[in-house]
């Protein structure tokens, strides 16, 4: 049967004089559109699917580099803070004695938001050598620094 849909021509009446002549390819069956239908609707789906996952990851990996950076800043700032601290409290003690670093309970804010706090001790009881230490914070982080001489 499909070898006579081959080689049969098919008129299509005529329509304002005009008359075609159409011919069947065997090899082409109605429910091959829909099958194609089906996978083009397959694919897209899955390329959607394999996109949405590759955009979620760079946006996970970008959020954490951003976090990063920012814990970064701020340790950089509380170290900056805690610096000066030290500088202040070996100021008093090698210069002036009779010079405060921070007024008040020990705790100096600074300009930027961070804040230093100095505990000057010796490392023990009968020992000459002075400690000091400073504490900066800044936002969520803190570093600390010790001097001794």
């Amino acid at each position: 049967m499909q070898k006579e849909a081959k080689n049969k021509k098919f008129v299509i009446p005529a329509k304002a004089g005009i008359q075609m002549n159409v011919k069947l390819d065997p090899r082409v069956k109605p429910e091959d559109d829909t099958e194609r239908g089906q996978v083009m609707m397959l694919t897209v789906l899955l390329l959607s699917l394999a996109f949405s996952l590759a955009s979620f990851l760079a946006g996970s990996i970008i959020v954490y580099q951003v976090k990063a950076a920012s814990t970064i800043t701020n340790a950089m700032v509380a170290v900056f803070a805690g610096d000066s601290g030290l500088q202040c409290g070996l100021y008093q003690q090698v210069k002036d004695s009779t010079f405060v670093c921070p007024p008040g309970p020990m705790i100096n804010y600074m300009t930027n938001g961070s804040t230093y706090d100095i505990v000057i001790g010796s490392s023990t009881a009968s020992s000459s050598t002075v400690v000091i230490r400073s504490k900066g914070v800044f936002r969520d982080t803190s570093r600390a620094l010790e001097a001794s001489f």
